[in-house]
């Protein structure tokens, strides 16, 4: 059955505007630059370093309803959904 239901959710894979989702995210961290934190990553994938100012800034992003994930040292990773790509990055890009 999860074999039939990862055929599936690969085949709608294929249909989702990734390229959109990148540039949307690509906006997102311009933004997080010009507020002194540093972006890294590729693609849908993405880490902010904020320094010590990493939880709080996790906790303003999930309040805002930003899936977020905290690593040491204030580092918080961005992986936006294939198929809500865009909103998830212009609902960063807006806590921010």
């Amino acid at each position: 059955l999860s074999l039939v239901q990862m055929h599936h959710q690969l085949r709608a894979a294929r249909h989702a505007d990734i390229a959109a989702g990148v540039r949307a995210l690509d906006a997102a961290m311009a933004k997080a630059a010009s507020r002194g934190y540093v972006p890294s990553g590729e693609g849908l994938y993405r880490v902010m370093a904020c320094g010590a100012k990493g939880e709080a800034v996790a906790d303003a992003l999930r309040a805002r309803g930003v899936l977020v994930r905290d690593f040491p040292g204030g580092h918080l990773a961005i992986a936006p959904t294939l198929d809500h790509a865009v909103r998830e990055a212009q609902a960063l890009e807006e806590a921010l």
